[in-house]
């Protein structure tokens, strides 16, 4: 079962107290089922899988009209030469929500099937991405409808 973390231990972030309300009120099970199926394949989590689920608890939270002032973050990270790494967030109020982190943030692991609230700053130090797109609730919606019509 997939769990919400915060790497802040001085207080809970609003992000994670939101995300904490609507989960207990069963408003996330979608994206807490889809983790779940993603973390049982263990060592086979692509690159795609970070995407979807950002998207889709995005999408939560504006099915439950929690959206407003959250962003949907695509990011880059170089590897080497010619090999990049491409990941998905959301970012609300400073803080970072990752539901796929792969990160050692203040002494603890954070890894699939934990869903990390960190600061943005923090997070983008520890992790190495640089964000590439930062799309809003009506963004994102536009972003759905184009990709929708393109197949």
């Amino acid at each position: 079962m997939a769990v919400i973390k915060t790497s802040n231990k001085k207080s809970e972030p609003l992000a994670k107290i939101i995300l904490d309300k609507l989960f207990n009120e069963g408003c996330l099970d979608l994206t807490f089922s889809k983790i779940d199926e993603i973390v049982s394949k263990g060592n086979k989590i692509s690159e795609g899988d970070s995407q979807s689920i950002s998207l889709m608890l995005f999408l939560e939270l504006r099915k439950n009209k929690s959206c407003d002032n959250w962003f949907w973050v695509r990011g880059i990270k170089k590897i080497n030469e010619n090999q990049f790494v491409f990941h998905s967030w959301l970012e609300y109020e400073g803080f970072v929500v990752d539901p796929l982190p792969f990160y050692e943030i203040s002494k603890e692991n954070y890894m699939p099937g934990d869903i990390l609230v960190a600061k943005k700053e923090q997070y983008r130090k520890v992790s190495g991405f640089k964000q590439m797109s930062l799309k809003n609730e009506k963004q994102v919606l536009r972003w759905i409808e184009k990709i929708n019509r393109r197949y």
